[in-house]
């Protein structure tokens, strides 16, 4: 787990921006869909004010000595030779895949597969893929601070508007048939990372989620002190209520369909991503607003 700070400077107040968290792409099987990769990577590369993030398993990762290695699962471009260093192959595949957005990438997690080639291959295949990004390595799971700042065009303006979002982010773990578990892994995060926004891969869902919490702050206005024995003095005022928001989100999946799937008689997962919307300086008005950020999440169909 690593944790890091994204700052994002403007000259001008920009337009809501776009974060996708792409994932369990499964690259080295056929039946990773690269159709819609290159559908979500022609979207990213078009869409200015769009940029994503990896959640892992972007390679399947399963050699031929693995029990689990079928060569009927082999896509069309994998050769004999490949099998020489085959999670190398793939990592290769997948950073051509995303080549035209790989310069709007901003981290990258590391997956259960990445974990099994690193495990039993000695070959850190998240940790190359973040390199030759040139992009901060996560680890499995960690902290990213969204950090906005703008100058506004005023001539009494003597600091930047700020503003913040700080996400949660876990490439994910365990199976599960019940798409209510799947939700219970991520709204749980809740209770243990203090975050405001949640994301976990791995369970080959989508699932967007908004939700909030309550809380109090101290309000402005008048104080009242009493004293209640000489030399302590007690002040009180009114606080008010106050909520936070979150969102939650399954990542999703580009892996249409593998045998293991078949046999267990699992359903089939919506191919594709899902989108983070932050408005980084969203007007609040009344007692304590001010500069916001707001945020959305929803499924992104391409």
């Amino acid at each position: 787990m690593d944790a890091i700070h994204l700052a994002f400077e403007f000259d001008e107040k920009p337009e809501p921006l776009e974060f996708i968290p792409l994932g369990d792409f499964h690259v080295g099987t056929n039946g990773c869909d690269e159709g819609h990769i290159k559908k979500y990577v022609d979207y990213i590369r078009r869409n200015k004010n769009t940029y994503w993030w990896g959640m892992g398993d972007f390679i399947d990762g399963i050699c031929y000595s693995d029990k689990r290695f079928d060569p009927n699962e082999a896509p069309d471009w994998m050769m004999v030779k490949d099998m020489k260093d085959l999670p190398l192959r793939q990592a290769g595949y997948f950073l051509d895949l995303i080549a035209p957005i790989a310069n709007k990438c901003l981290f990258i997690l590391h997956g259960n597969h990445e974990e099994t080639v690193a495990r039993h291959y000695h070959n850190d295949i998240a940790s190359h893929i973040a390199l030759s990004l040139g992009v901060p390595y996560m680890g499995y799971s960690g902290f990213v601070d969204f950090k906005f700042k703008w100058w506004p065009k005023n001539k009494d303006a003597t600091r930047p508007t700020v503003t913040s979002r700080k996400v949660f982010v876990h490439h994910g773990w365990g199976g599960g048939r019940k798409f209510g578990g799947k939700v219970n892994k991520v709204v749980d995060f809740l209770s243990g990372f203090q975050a405001t926004d949640y994301f976990m891969g791995h369970v080959h869902d989508t699932l967007c989620l908004k939700t909030s919490r309550l809380g109090t702050r101290t309000k402005r206005g008048k104080v009242a002190d009493y004293d209640i024995k000489p030399g302590m003095r007690v002040s009180w005022g009114a606080d008010e209520l106050w909520s936070q928001d979150h969102c939650f989100g399954l990542t999703g999946t580009f892996l249409k369909s593998a045998l293991y799937a078949e046999q267990q008689g699992y359903n089939p997962s919506f191919i594709g991503a899902i989108k983070w919307t932050v408005d980084p300086f969203h007007w609040v008005g009344g007692q304590g607003g001010g500069w916001k950020a707001l945020t959305d999440v929803g499924t992104l169909t391409l």
